[in-house]
């Protein structure tokens, strides 16, 4: 990393010592429960400073001003037939995926959401142009052919960057947020649980000031 990039500064988020639903934490109580809880907090922060490297042009790699990141974003959703989900990421999203979880099911322990019950998907952007316009067999059909396995359940997911022609990834087909504004999902479904919610993530290219 260049001496004049920025300081990195990692967060990191450990999960629930005890809960009672399994998107919180590794341990689900089925039955009475005793246990001695760990009430104390347990920090760690990571620094990784940058160094100064050649000053040399032939002995460093080319600069672009495009970073490589992945976010997730949770939303409410509620017991909804309809719902458009945002994609609130500035760049050339390459891929993306909305993941439903229902706390009510399997007895109020929770689970991810059947997308069988899902009987439209789309990925939309400006004035409800569809990037894609799926049901779920076609959306899961793409999926195998470009990544060869199934998207993991409660999931709904599109590839922007892999091609089915030759195997390739590139950036040619990619929703570009910065020009097109509006960009989310629409579902309409069977209506989950009261307290269910969504996970957005994306995988995309922002723009970086080069130097």
């Amino acid at each position: 990393m260049g001496g004049g990039e920025r300081v990195i500064v990692p967060q990191f988020n450990y999960a629930a010592l005890i809960s009672g639903s399994q998107d919180q934490g590794p341990l689900v109580a089925t039955a009475a429960l005793t246990a001695t809880v760990q009430t104390g907090n347990t920090t760690l922060s990571g620094r990784r400073i940058g160094v100064f490297a050649s000053e040399n042009p032939a002995e460093m790699p080319p600069v672009f001003n495009w970073q490589y990141r992945r976010a997730s974003k949770r939303y409410p959703i509620g017991a909804v037939t309809k719902v458009d989900i945002p994609i609130t990421e500035y760049g050339q999203v390459l891929s993306t995926y909305v993941r439903i979880f229902d706390p009510a099911l399997n007895s109020g322990t929770g689970g991810y959401y059947n997308v069988a019950n899902v009987s439209k998907a789309q990925l939309l952007y400006g004035s409800n142009l569809p990037r894609f316009d799926d049901d779920i067999p076609t959306m899961q059909d793409r999926w195998i052919e470009q990544h060869g396995f199934l998207p993991p359940q409660g999931t709904i997911a599109f590839d922007l960057a892999s091609t089915k022609m030759n195997g390739e990834i590139g950036n040619s087909r990619a929703l570009n947020t910065l020009t097109n504004s509006n960009s989310h999902f629409h579902l309409e479904m069977t209506a989950p649980g009261a307290s269910a919610y969504a996970v957005v993530g994306t995988e995309l290219l922002v723009p970086v000031a080069t130097q």
